[in-house]
């Protein structure tokens, strides 16, 4: 899989506000997105591949969300300045 570097610029207010189905809908441009629970709260993390011979990388939070929409807000920020640092 192969993804274009497209990163929203006002991404901190954008994905706080970005319904679940949207966040992993922008995930899955650049990878396998997952969402899951455990006692202590929700995770999301991402394994991502992007336009460059040998790029692959993950993206993940803690298992401390207590939506999976916070924990997805924060893996697409994640995501998003770890795209700008591969851009520079």
């Amino acid at each position: 899989m192969s993804a274009k570097l497209t990163i929203i610029d006002n991404h901190i207010a954008t994905f706080v506000d970005m319904p679940l189905e949207q966040s992993l809908e922008y995930l899955s441009r650049y990878g396998r997105p997952r969402v899951s629970k455990l006692s202590e709260g929700w995770h999301c993390s991402v394994e991502v591949f992007v336009t460059g011979p040998g790029v692959q990388f993950e993206v993940k939070t803690g298992f401390n969300h207590a939506t999976p929409r916070d924990a997805a807000a924060l893996c697409c920020d994640r995501l998003n300045a770890a795209l700008k640092g591969l851009s520079k």
